[in-house]
């Protein structure tokens, strides 16, 4: 989670680090493709590029081409609806992750918006998490990853 809220290292240890928290083979290919669409998106892994990248030219969600500003929502949203049921820290980690792909402005003044960004994710998260039916976010996480990689090729 302190990766992602400072933006800070490779992209690869936050990929992997969601990848545990999600704890199932289908979430942790959807962090893969979620990390292969960021690093599509952005030319770099590095969440420093990624957060400069949005520091200088806005948030993700709403710069670049339609395809690119959806592939940064299909990616966060893919990561909040892989949550495993009931897991109140998988929801955090998802939704720090989440926050920093749709909002993630480097430097200090930053810092609010992907927390702010980051809080809406994880309530997301934690509500999506109290599913019952847990296949059905699990494939539907996975097809928006594939979504996102397709959108920001």
């Amino acid at each position: 989670m302190a990766v992602a809220v400072v933006a800070r290292g490779p992209g690869a240890v936050l990929a992997v680090l969601v990848a545990i928290v999600l704890a199932a083979p289908i979430g942790v290919v959807t962090a893969a493709l979620v990390a292969v669409a960021t690093w599509l998106r952005w030319g770099s892994t590095w969440l420093v590029a990624v957060s400069g990248a949005q520091a200088v030219l806005g948030p993700a969600v709403v710069v670049g081409p339609a395809s690119a500003a959806a592939s940064s929502w299909l990616a966060a949203t893919a990561l909040v609806v892989a949550v495993p049921g009931g897991s109140a820290v998988a929801a955090l980690a998802t939704g720090t992750a989440a926050g920093l792909l749709v909002a993630g402005p480097a430097g200090v003044s930053g810092i609010p918006l992907r927390v702010a960004a980051a809080v809406v994710a994880t309530l997301v998260a934690l509500g999506v998490g109290r599913l019952r039916w847990r296949r059905v976010p699990a494939l539907l996480a996975l097809l928006l990853a594939a979504g996102a990689v397709g959108l920001a090729a």
